[in-house]
């Protein structure tokens, strides 16, 4: 599983995504802080790649006025996209940004859609303030090297919703030359695949013996400022093997 921010240039753009996160062994995509166009839940729905939505949210701390536009909006999208069948979790908030009242929203959301599952904040370890709301189907952490298991409870599943974050710069593949940044910075191709399998090995481990329910590995691609991904930000390269990693996560579901 992995966390995506996709252009789309065109609708075979859009479809080459979702068969290359297939081909790379993934059976999830996080779809972090943005919402796609409906041909992208249509392609997803086609090919069979299960989705977590995030509702797109500020970092900052919300006035009453812009409370009630995000709420409006967050329902909006959920009745938008609620027949695309590939969506099977909703994300309210991410990391506490511009987060509120998080129980009473999650509750509405899964009152809205109690046919999936929906998580109320992604990232209880991360950002301010650092506490679990407990609420919802899913309890996630975030933690990129190495992977940890948040743990389940007798409520709720354990994932780790963000991982990995694998990065080095690729010369003449570079959106933002002024300022890439990457979270930790490789020597290359053989060095970042294996630090992947070993990330791998270890969620193996958590799935089996401590009851890890999922995670999802950062990211798809480069994005305008973070190097992080498997593939350079034009889509030109492949930054790992792409034989190696499919297996090892193959491995984790098939």
């Amino acid at each position: 599983m992995l966390t995506a921010a996709v252009p789309a240039p065109s609708d075979e753009a859009l479809e080459w995504e979702i068969k290359s996160m297939k081909d790379w062994g993934f059976n999830m995509v996080r779809k972090h802080i943005k919402v796609e166009p409906a041909r992208w839940y249509y392609h997803a729905d086609r090919l069979g790649l299960l989705v977590w939505q995030d509702i797109p949210s500020a970092f900052k701390k919300r006035t009453e006025a812009e409370k009630v536009v995000f709420e409006a909006e967050l329902q909006r999208i959920i009745k938008s996209l609620y027949n695309h069948p590939s969506i099977v979790n909703w994300i309210v908030f991410n990391e506490h940004w511009g987060a509120y009242d998080v129980e009473r929203i999650t509750q509405s959301v899964m009152a809205l859609d109690p046919s999936r599952l929906v998580t109320g904040n992604s990232g209880i370890d991360a950002g301010e303030p650092d506490i679990d709301y407990e609420v919802g189907h899913i309890k996630d952490n975030h933690h990129y090297r190495p992977p940890i298991n948040p743990y389940p409870t007798q409520k709720r599943a354990a994932v780790n919703g963000e991982y990995g974050a694998i990065g080095y710069k690729v010369d003449g593949h570079v959106w933002d030359v002024d300022g890439p940044w990457v979270h930790d910075t490789y020597e290359g191709f053989e060095a970042a695949t294996a630090e992947y399998l070993k990330f791998m090995e270890m969620v193996l481990k958590f799935r089996d013996e401590d009851h890890l329910c999922g995670s999802v590995y950062t990211q798809w691609t480069d994005v305008e400022n973070e190097m992080n991904g498997l593939y350079t930000y034009d889509r030109k390269l492949p930054k790992l093997d792409q034989e190696s990693v499919s297996a090892a996560n193959r491995s984790a579901w098939e």
